[in-house]
């Protein structure tokens, strides 16, 4: 359980920064006004045409300027095309909505918030410049891959059930969820940390699914994944 534990809190570190890099964007404010709603229109240029970029909304915050009422909703159109709603409901990771979301832009764009709520109530949106390439994970973050590209290879994260006496892990890799599964490696449990690593030909022209089964006393008693890359992606 603790080595489950480490996994889970290392993967929320990483994917919680899957957008961490610079502003290119913000932040702005879009306040509500007295007859219960608010627009604004903004211009902006981006670096590069082939970076993916990250579009988050705070509601009721702004970063460097404090905390205000929630608005009930919003919508957030870039270049004519409505890319995000969101409202005054708490973020959860299991929820479909989410804080932010990955949009391409054109050199240059045009973005309008429209906010719906309370007087004086208000939403922040910013944009930031996004990893092309984030890790991937399974549904509770036992196994994890990311895609380093064709010079690194990629990067497995698994999680280790030393309490429940396993013995040794098969990693096998496939160019689709449903196989044919090719054998890789096996890891023994005296690996306690650090990721395995696989270098398949084309990683940035294919995408490799990967599955790790664990095994005690010559039986398979857990199969972690699969999890799917898609091929590299590159900023230039």
């Amino acid at each position: 359980m603790k080595a489950m534990l480490n996994l889970l809190t290392l993967l929320i570190f990483l994917l919680g920064f899957v957008h961490a890099g610079d502003f290119v964007f913000g932040p702005v404010k879009v306040e509500v006004g007295p007859d219960g709603k608010g627009e604004k229109t903004f211009e902006f240029e981006v670096p590069s045409t082939r970076a993916i970029y990250g579009v988050h909304v705070r509601n009721g915050y702004i970063l460097y300027g404090g905390k205000g009422e929630k608005v009930k909703k919003g919508e957030i159109y870039i270049n004519g095309r409505l890319v995000m709603t969101f409202d005054d409901k708490p973020y959860s990771p299991r929820s479909r909505k989410k804080p932010g979301v990955d949009v391409q832009l054109r050199k240059k764009n045009v973005m309008v918030v429209k906010v719906w709520g309370p007087p004086g109530s208000f939403a922040s949106v910013d944009i930031i410049e996004a990893p092309l390439n984030p890790p991937v994970c399974n549904e509770d973050c036992s196994l994890s891959v990311e895609n380093m590209g064709p010079s690194s290879g990629v990067l497995i994260y698994w999680a280790r059930f030393e309490e429940e006496g396993i013995e040794y892990y098969v990693f096998y890799r496939s160019e689709g969820k449903e196989g044919p599964w090719k054998k890789l490696y096996t890891i023994g449990w005296r690996y306690r940390s650090g990721p395995a690593v696989d270098d398949p030909p084309d990683l940035d022209k294919k995408t490799y699914c990967y599955k790790v089964e664990a095994v005690k006393k010559g039986k398979v008693v857990r199969v972690l994944g699969p999890v799917c890359v898609p091929p590299y992606r590159y900023s230039w």
